[in-house]
Formats: C-alpha cells, sequence, structure tokens
C-alpha cells in the first residue's frame, strides 16, 4: 500500500472523487448512501432512493429475503487456504475461449465445493490467523478516514432529509 503498486490505486478507492466527477457531468447532487443505513432498515433505505427519484414504492413490492449473501469467515479461510495451492482466480488465462470454458470446469468444482463444505470443516483444518492483519486494516483506516469524512459530510450536507 505504501508503494501504490497494487491492482487498485489509492485514488481509485477514494469514493469523493467519484462525486466530484458525477457533479462535473449532472446538474443534481448525487444521493450518498451507505451500506450501514442498508443493513440498519432496508425499506427506509429504497423508501429514501424513491423518493429522491420523485418516485413512490410499495413496501410489498420490496423483498428482503437474502439473495447472494457473502460468504462467512470459516468459508472465506478455507478458500484462502485452496487459492495458496491452486489458481482459482476467474481471470482469464487462456487466448482459446475453449480453454477457458475447461479450466472453469476444472476449478469451480472445487471452488464452490470447497465454499459449500466449510462450513462442516473443523475449525483446526483452517488458518487461524486473521483474513486481513491488524495493522493493515489500521494502515486503510488512515489513508481513507480524510475521505470518509468528506462523504458523511457531504451526505449530512447535500442529502435531502
Amino acid at each position: 500500500m505504501k508503494n501504490d503498486q497494487g491492482r487498485f490505486k489509492k485514488q481509485d478507492l477514494e469514493f469523493f472523487r467519484n462525486i466530484e466527477i458525477l457533479e462535473r457531468y449532472f446538474e443534481h447532487k448525487p444521493l450518498v448512501l451507505f451500506y450501514e443505513d442498508l443493513r440498519k432498515d432496508t425499506v427506509a433505505f429504497a423508501q429514501r432512493i424513491a423518493e429522491y427519484m420523485g418516485a413512490t414504492i410499495d413496501r410489498e413490492d420490496i423483498r428482503l429475503s437474502k439473495r447472494h449473501t457473502s460468504y462467512n469467515e470459516k468459508q472465506l479461510r478455507a478458500i484462502y487456504g485452496v487459492s495458496k495451492r491452486l489458481n482459482i482466480r476467474k481471470h482469464r488465462d487462456y487466448k482459446i475461449g475453449a480453454l477457458n470454458h475447461i479450466r472453469r470446469a476444472l476449478v469451480n468444482p472445487i471452488k464452490y465445493g470447497t465454499l459449500y463444505l466449510a462450513p462442516y470443516l473443523p475449525e483446526a483444518w483452517l488458518r487461524q490467523e486473521p483474513l486481513v492483519q491488524p495493522e493493515q486494516i489500521d494502515e486503510i483506516t488512515q489513508l481513507y478516514t480524510d475521505d470518509w469524512q468528506r462523504l458523511q459530510a457531504y451526505a449530512a450536507e447535500n442529502n435531502p432529509v
């Protein structure tokens, strides 16, 4: 992170920069929403979007059942262990499309089988150290605190009440 040489650059992860771009190209200020608000009250979150767009929604039309939920920590630790031994990433390695399909047909059962079976694996089989080191979390927090504060201030000032 210190050298900004990863797949994503530091500026790619600064969200306030995106707000500035949106303001440059659109006449209305963007609505800034936070994931925590979605988790806290999904219906109010959807209602807020509808009001911003000048629309109405019927509460009965909102399905609250979860779809495509994130993986739990045990699944992430299991898939991390497998990925240390096998390349299970999604990117295309081959120029010939058929080879990519064959690769996926071989890798996907391993990948999704691991994710499916992970909740049943004994803890002792999984890596025990944290998925992200606390020092890295602290560094990320420091890097993006200003951006986070700017987003919150912008939302407080510009989001419709």
